[in-house]
């Protein structure tokens, strides 16, 4: 997906796609999907000690802050959360494209499944769509398309969207850190600082979005999203 000009359109359909992959999904189990990773969020306090490597200091400030407050808001819900075997890693780079219709027909690289709250793989995908926004869009309207879509093929919990804000920084926020790491061990390479950027815009961008505002934008994507459901097979 990510060699080609991404559409409203588009997002939603990788929207509706990984509505229908977090169903199929649910019936799924493997006893190795059940281990400490550090990509999780729900162990996102596993990436502390790697917050010093990054450079810019007004973004290891945001990252910190959006750490804390997984911590205090997410973390005590998380025994509540419904939870399944994740994909983990629903982005462009892996999701598979039709190349005549542009529909979403797949998904590749599964390295970092495991079992967690199954709203954090909409909120991944979601961050990730962030990175690089639609013309014209800020990046929570970006995310909002794949929400719409989502919705259209499965479901939202009220209490998973009051979460959605905080867990799709957490990830953008956990990329950034493991970026940050691999810097540090490699100060050389080009190619990591170059690609940290995107992402750290990203969460500025993101984090000072005006919280309410973030809200009405992604309740009014679940409400259009859920009064035109898609039959899923």
């Amino acid at each position: 997906m990510h060699n080609v000009e991404i559409t409203s359109d588009m997002l939603k359909n990788a929207g509706q796609y990984l509505g229908r992959l977090r169903q199929a999904l649910d019936g799924f189990s493997h006893d190795g999907t059940k281990r400490e990773h550090l990509w999780d969020m729900q162990n996102i306090h596993l990436i502390t000690p790697y917050i010093q490597h990054i450079d810019d200091i007004s973004i290891r400030e945001f990252v910190q802050d959006v750490v804390n407050e997984f911590q205090q808001a997410v973390v005590p819900l998380q025994k509540e959360l419904p939870r399944a075997v994740l994909q983990a890693d629903f982005n462009d780079s892996n999701i598979l494209i039709d190349p005549k219709s542009l529909k979403v027909i797949g998904v590749i690289d599964f390295g970092d499944m495991v079992y967690s709250c199954k709203v954090y793989d909409l909120a991944i995908s979601m961050a990730y769509s962030m990175i690089k926004p639609l013309p014209n869009c800020s990046g929570t309207e970006t995310a909002a398309a794949i929400l719409q879509g989502y919705c259209q093929t499965n479901e939202i919990s009220e209490c998973e969207r009051k979460i959605l804000r905080i867990c799709i920084a957490s990830r953008l926020a956990i990329s950034i850190t493991l970026g940050a790491l691999s810097i540090y061990k490699d100060p050389n390479n080009e190619y990591l600082k170059r690609h940290a950027q995107p992402g750290r815009n990203a969460l500025r961008s993101f984090w000072t979005h005006d919280p309410p505002d973030v809200d009405s934008i992604f309740k009014n994507a679940i409400e259009t999203g859920t009064s035109s459901k898609i039959e899923t097979h």
